[in-house]
C-alpha cells in the first residue's frame, strides 16, 4: 500500500466529514470577481441563472474550439494503484448555491501545496532555520534532508499569489466568461507556466528564488504579500506573459496615476494590460471592520482578480462575497507536483467545484489586492469606482492621486499622503504578520 496514496485518502475523509461543503443560508447577492448572482434564482426565469455583469466588465470572450478538459477536480496521481481507486465523495450536492455561480467558481484556477517536486535547497545560511515553522522543523527532522521536495507549511501564500496571477491571465487571455471544459489547449499552455519545475516561469522554484535573492524569504519561510508582490512583479517584467505589466506598491494601498502610467504605457503612448496590486494590512490586531464595506467593494469590482489573505500565517485566495462572509480557494491541499508536460488529470487538479467561505471576523488583515487594467477606458472606470466614498461608517481601502509624493516635495501633497495612511496601515512583515 503506497503511504503517499494513504494519507491523500485519509484527508479526503477527514476533510469530509470535519469541513463539510456550506450551505447557502442568505437571500444577499452572490459576487464572484465582479459577476453578481442571484442568491436563490427562480427555475421559471432562465435569466435568473446567468450571471449579472456590470457594464464596464464586458469583453468579448475567445470562442471554444478546443477538446474539453474533464470537470472532475478531485487529485488524481500520475500512477494509480488499487488504494487509490477509494473513492470519497466530493460536494455533489450544491447545497442550495446557485449553479452558475459554482460553474464560475469551477472555472477559477485553484494552486495548492504540491508534493515531489525537483529539490530546492535549503539556504546555506546557519541561520535560516530559525524562521521555519514547528512544522518545517519536524518535517526537515523526519526527512534529514537540506531540501525541499514539497512546500507543505509554508508555501500557501505563493500558492494564493499563483493562483492570483494564473487568474489574471485566465482573464485577459480567455475572456472573463471563460469556462471550464473550453480551449483546453490554450488553458494546458497557461498552467504549464505555473508547473512545479524549475524551467516553468512562475513555478514555486522560481518565487523561492528570487525570494530568497531579492527579498530575504530564504526557501522554507513564510511569504508575506509584500514578498509575493515583489516576486510577482519580477518573474512578470521578466517573461512578460501576454504583454502584461505590474504596477506593485507592496507595502500600502495608495496608487498614483504618473507612476502608474510610467508602468503601463511605452514611449509612444500604447497601453499594456496592468497588474496593479497593493500590499496593505486593514488592522493592527485583527481585521478592522471598518474596512469590510470596502474589501466587498473591491471583490465586486469588474476589474478585480481577487485578494491574497487569509487567517494569521494561513494564506487563502479570495474571490468572493456574500453578505459578511469572503469565498475562498484553499491552497493547503495537498496533491502531487504539477508536472511537464500536463495531462488533463493535472488540469483538473486546478479546478474545484467545492465552496469554502469565511467570516470577516476570523481574516487577518494582512492582504494583497490585485485588479486587472486592460487599457485607457478600464483605467478611467475603476479610477471612477475607487473614488466613490465608501457607505457611512466605513473607510476606503484604496486611494488614488496624481502625483507620487518625493522627499522635499509639494507640502499639501505630502499631507494628503499622511492622511491616507492613517486610513490604511501598511504591511509590515517584520512585526509577525506575515502570511503562509
Amino acid at each position: 500500500m503506497n503511504s503517499d496514496n494513504l494519507a491523500r485518502i485519509a484527508g479526503r475523509i477527514y476533510r469530509y466529514i470535519r469541513d463539510p461543503m456550506p450551505h447557502n443560508q442568505h437571500d444577499d447577492a452572490i459576487w464572484c470577481l465582479g459577476r453578481q448572482y442571484d442568491s436563490h434564482p427562480t427555475s421559471s426565469d432562465p435569466d435568473s441563472t446567468q450571471p449579472q455583469t456590470p457594464p464596464a466588465a464586458s469583453r468579448p470572450a475567445p470562442s471554444a474550439t478546443s477538446d474539453s478538459i474533464p470537470a472532475d477536480s478531485a487529485a488524481t496521481p500520475q500512477k494509480e494503484d488499487e488504494f487509490e481507486k477509494v473513492q470519497v465523495p466530493e460536494a455533489t450536492n450544491d447545497n442550495g448555491w446557485p449553479p452558475a455561480f459554482l460553474d464560475d467558481l469551477e472555472s477559477r484556477i485553484w494552486l495548492t501545496y504540491r508534493t515531489n517536486f525537483s529539490q530546492i535547497a535549503e539556504s546555506t545560511d546557519p541561520a535560516a532555520s530559525a524562521g521555519y515553522s514547528w512544522k518545517t522543523h519536524i518535517t526537515q527532522l523526519v526527512k534529514h534532508g537540506r531540501v525541499f521536495t514539497d512546500d507543505v507549511g509554508w508555501g500557501c501564500m505563493i500558492r494564493s499569489g499563483q493562483s492570483l496571477l494564473a487568474n489574471t491571465l485566465q482573464i485577459l487571455e480567455f475572456g472573463r466568461d471563460w469556462r471550464i471544459g473550453e480551449s483546453s489547449d490554450a488553458e494546458r499552455k497557461l498552467l504549464s507556466q505555473f508547473a512545479d519545475d524549475p524551467e516553468a516561469p512562475f513555478s514555486i522554484h522560481r518565487f523561492v528564488k528570487h525570494g530568497a535573492n531579492a527579498c530575504g524569504t530564504q526557501p522554507g519561510h513564510w511569504f508575506g504579500p509584500s514578498a509575493t508582490a515583489r516576486c510577482i512583479q519580477a518573474l512578470v517584467d521578466e517573461h512578460s506573459p501576454s504583454g502584461l505589466r505590474v504596477y506593485v506598491r507592496p507595502d500600502d494601498a495608495s496608487v498614483y496615476q504618473d507612476s502608474f502610467m510610467r508602468v503601463a504605457r511605452d514611449s509612444d503612448g500604447s497601453f499594456h494590460p496592468t497588474l496593479v496590486l497593493l500590499g496593505t494590512m486593514l488592522g493592527l490586531h485583527g481585521f478592522n471592520t471598518l474596512y469590510k464595506e470596502g474589501v466587498k467593494a473591491a471583490l465586486r469590482l469588474p476589474l478585480s482578480v481577487g485578494i491574497a489573505g487569509g487567517r494569521t500565517k494561513s494564506s487563502h485566495y479570495f474571490i468572493g462575497t456574500q453578505a459578511d462572509h469572503l469565498f475562498y480557494l484553499d491552497p493547503h491541499e495537498t496533491r502531487p507536483l504539477l508536472p511537464l508536460p500536463l495531462s488533463d488529470a493535472d488540469i483538473a487538479t486546478c479546478h474545484t467545484r467545492r465552496l469554502r467561505l469565511i467570516s470577516f471576523e476570523d481574516v487577518d488583515p494582512s492582504m494583497l489586492l490585485g485588479f486587472l487594467i486592460r487599457d485607457e477606458s478600464d483605467w478611467d472606470a475603476w479610477k471612477a469606482a475607487i473614488q466613490s466614498p465608501p457607505p457611512t461608517g466605513f473607510k476606503s481601502i484604496v486611494h488614488i492621486y496624481d502625483t507620487e509624493p518625493s522627499l522635499g516635495g509639494d507640502a499639501s501633497t505630502e499631507a494628503e499622503f499622511e492622511r491616507a495612511m492613517a486610513d490604511v496601515q501598511s504591511c509590515d512583515e517584520d512585526e509577525g504578520e506575515a502570511i503562509v
